[in-house]
């Protein structure tokens, strides 16, 4: 037995090694223990009590299970079904997650709250493509021969419709006109431009008063004729 021994003696000194080598492990984890042991000795009771408290729950689980087992079972089966019809449309609830915020994004550019209803613009796209429009439909109509006919209808039409070719009908019309905002969500560049947001009316500046002209000298009547009639600040000739 020779060889079991000197097996032991290896591993004792292997694990003597990794014993050395893992002395902060070994420190931590004492510690840890202590903090765990310190725990539990100083709240004794609380642990028999949560102990206590879980039989009872499993004690009124167990109960609660025997008395609707039959009632459990059958909830339980139909929501195997579900589980089963969501996982075959799968596909579908991908689709609809997909295009439902593109949806939804619609919706809100086509309400109107001023109106308080859904506002929309028609747009027949297939006359952007006339020949293909037409003769398609041609073709998906006849029976018969129907590659034939839509190579006759593109050779007969599309010289004559070639240039008639329309992203939307050149018809526009607006009967009912109404506000397409409120006004809590009109924006003014101006504050003047605002309904009641003309500045006041104000007075013109005063007018600068004339240069203040020299006191009149008074006429002498004592001069006689020529006194009376010359001028004010006059010279006589």
């Amino acid at each position: 037995h020779s060889t079991d021994i000197f097996s032991t003696v290896r591993n004792l000194q292997m694990l003597v090694s990794a014993l050395s080598s893992s002395s902060d492990l070994l420190a931590s984890f004492n510690t840890n223990m202590a903090s765990i042991t310190t725990v539990l000795s100083s709240t004794p009771n609380n642990i028999a009590d949560a102990t206590r408290n879980l039989d009872t729950a499993v004690k009124d689980l167990r109960g609660f299970i025997a008395e609707n087992r039959e009632g459990l079972g059958t909830t339980f089966d139909h929501l195997n079904a579900i589980t089963t019809a969501l996982n075959d449309s799968r596909t579908d609830l991908k689709q609809v997650l997909h295009i439902t915020p593109t949806v939804f994004q619609n919706f809100t550019n086509i309400y109107d709250p001023a109106q308080s209803a859904i506002t929309g613009i028609l747009a027949p796209v297939n006359f952007a493509d006339t020949v293909q429009f037409l003769c398609g439909a041609i073709q998906s109509a006849a029976r018969q021969g129907f590659e034939q006919s839509a190579k006759l209808c593109v050779q007969y039409l599309a010289p004559i419709i070639k240039n008639r070719q329309y992203n939307f009908l050149p018809i526009g019309g607006n009967p009912f006109v109404g506000a397409t905002a409120r006004p809590n969500e009109v924006t003014y560049s101006e504050p003047r431009l605002r309904p009641g947001g003309a500045p006041p009316q104000q007075n013109p500046a005063p007018a600068p008063l004339p240069a203040e002209a020299p006191a009149p000298t008074p006429s002498d009547p004592g001069q006689g004729l020529a006194g009376l009639m010359v001028p004010q600040q006059g010279t006589q000739p």
